[in-house]
């Protein structure tokens, strides 16, 4: 590998400053043959495998742990992290519509992996339980005991299980968690309701039939619910419920609609706006603003709405809607000037456009005839095509903040979608070239780290790109195929953020150390991917990846990035034991 620094025209580069041996192996009981090992999650200080995803093993400084009863053949998947101690479900082979009460929550500290615990440790005897919510500081699920459901709020850190509704004789379903708001279902009185979890109050919202999905802003303050209300005597018509946690208002859209419009829920976007469908056969678009109160639809005749494919800030959206004849076309429904016209105002595309991103109030759409990318400003709902260069222009990924990358004439330019809107015809206004000499970039050629850093290669090199500092670097590899940035290396108290990053060939694997400006190859033979993406997991000072040896058999490999080990695990026929390097 050789490391290039090189300048683009605005601005200078720079770096940022700043095992145990031998043989461990555990008993299987029965006979497994030529198993596959699968890795199920990854911590910071232990990895969690799975063999032919059946059982459960926790490895630690290469000792292996059987987390669950060997007795018993379970599907394990991770729900997440709460407050460092890592949650999964145990599904049992025989289905998801099996009896539900042979299924069980696992609670594993990865620091004390003897330290096992499952749903039972907390809640004594629950007859059934289902829809776990995991975050990082709580557990919350519907539990069944003694006949009756309640929500209970968990804290396996400190081993405390609180009942949040504990009513008696009233069955309480879980709908959704935002932050510290439960959205909740009472079924016996058919209420719709919402348990502040700073204070434990509980508000009831609406009265619903059921509460199907359940969907929040982006700031958690308006919580939209599909559900199903019996009116005219008619059962299982749709409405929605807006709940603005804010003014505390709640609002039932869909209750003046007739019997052959149901409604279903689609987004809540821009911090305020509801869009949901109309209609079963021929389909319009509703949006409802639920801090002013104003709904507005589509009136479609002969089309119908299709797909919605991305929001605007500002409540307008982007559909493909099609005709009687099964042609389909782009469209933007946007707010109309007159807030007493109840009908969005509609904005043809042109069908040479294909759409590609929304960022904030602009819509990025694609000139196939032009070979150029097209804006439209939802501020004055105008299209615009201030072109870069003379070729093909990309979109190629959003940055935070409002920003975002797009290649044109084989350059990158870094982009602010604020300083487009003030001046949409000037490219030099909001364009600034970062790289040049690059070839086409691809969306797997393209990692972003939600902390400002876009990795993207071009055939065997690697840039990477740092919105916070502003410099660009590029490593060239000695590779015939091309390299694909797979994943950042997570911060933690190991090392700072972005010090590390992972690339991958059809063949190997690197460590890049930015710091030192170096890169190790840590792998080199047949990479197993999963849907088209390498299975390559990174947290803390662990990389884990699967591989197929000789044989055709998986293998899993962990390295250790602060001591540089590496111990591979394989499965066989009555045992799993570490595989020597």
């Amino acid at each position: 590998m050789k490391k290039n620094l090189f300048l683009p025209f605005l601005f200078s580069l720079g770096f940022a400053s700043s095992c145990i041996r031998g043989e461990h192996s555990v008993k299987i009981i029965g006979s497994y043959p030529n198993k596959n090992v699968n890795i199920c999650y990854l911590d910071s200080s232990a990895a969690y495998l799975t063999l032919n995803q059946t059982g459960l093993f926790g490895i630690r400084d290469s000792q292996i742990e059987r987390l669950t009863d060997p007795s018993e053949e379970t599907i394990p998947n991770f729900l997440g992290s709460c407050d460092g101690i890592n949650v999964f479900i145990l599904r049992y082979i025989g289905g998801y519509y099996s009896l539900r009460t042979r299924e069980k929550l696992l609670f594993s500290d990865p620091s004390n992996l003897s330290s096992v615990q499952t749903i039972e440790s907390f809640i004594q005897s629950p007859e059934n339980w289902d829809n776990a919510i995991v975050n990082k500081n709580k557990v919350i699920l519907e539990v069944k005991r003694e006949g009756q459901w309640d929500l209970y709020l968990i804290d396996p850190k400190n081993n405390v299980a609180e009942n949040l509704t504990n009513t008696l004789d009233v069955d309480e379903l879980l709908s959704g968690v935002s932050g510290d708001l439960v959205v909740g279902y009472d079924i016996d009185n058919r209420c719709l309701f919402a348990i502040d979890l700073s204070t434990r109050k509980k508000t009831d919202l609406c009265n619903v039939d059921n509460a199907d999905e359940v969907l929040f802003s982006k700031d958690g303050n308006i919580v939209a619910v599909q559900g199903e209300t019996m009116r005219g005597g008619f059962a299982g018509l749709e409405d929605i419920v807006v709940f603005n946690r804010g003014k505390n208002k709640v609002y039932k859209i869909g209750i003046d609609f007739g019997i052959n419009d149901p409604l279903f829920l689609r987004k809540v976007y821009g911090e305020k706006f509801v869009s949901f469908e109309i209609g079963r056969w021929k389909v319009d678009l509703g949006v409802f603003d639920a801090e002013n109160r104003n709904f507005y639809r589509t009136d479609l005749t002969d089309e119908s709405l299709d797909f919605i494919l991305g929001h605007l800030d500002n409540g307008s959206v982007i559909c493909e809607i099609e005709d009687k004849t099964g042609h389909g076309r782009l469209a933007i429904f946007a707010l109309p000037d007159n807030t007493s016209n109840i009908n969005l105002q509609r904005i043809d595309v042109n069908s040479e456009y294909d759409f590609r991103y929304v960022i904030k109030n602009v819509a990025i759409f694609y000139d196939s005839d032009n070979d150029c990318l097209v804006f439209f400003n939802g501020n004055n709902k105008n299209f615009y095509s201030p072109q870069l260069g003379q070729n093909r222009e990309e979109f190629l990924a959003k940055l935070k903040d409002g920003k975002f990358l797009i290649r044109a004439d084989d350059k990158v330019y870094f982009c602010d979608v604020d300083q487009f809107l003030n001046d949409p015809n000037n490219p030099d206004n909001y364009a600034r070239k970062i790289a040049d000499g690059l070839g086409d970039i691809f969306d797997e050629n393209i990692k972003y780290s939600e902390d400002g850093r876009l990795y993207f290669t071009s055939g065997n090199v690697l840039y990477i790109y740092d919105q916070n500092t502003d410099q660009l670097e590029s490593f060239v590899f000695d590779e015939e195929n091309d390299v694909y940035p797979v994943a950042e290396v997570k911060g933690g108290a190991y090392f700072p953020n972005g010090e590390f990053c992972i690339v991958a060939s059809q063949s190997a694997v690197y460590l890049i150390n930015r710091a030192k400006g170096t890169s190790t190859r840590i792998f080199k033979g047949n990479l197993l991917t999963r849907d088209d993406s390498f299975r390559i997991f990174t947290q803390g000072q662990l990389i884990g990846f699967e591989y197929k040896d000789k044989n055709g058999f998986e293998r899993v490999v962990i390295y250790n990035i602060k001591d540089g080990s590496r111990n591979e695990y394989g499965g066989f026929d009555q045992e799993i034991r570490r595989v020597e390097n």
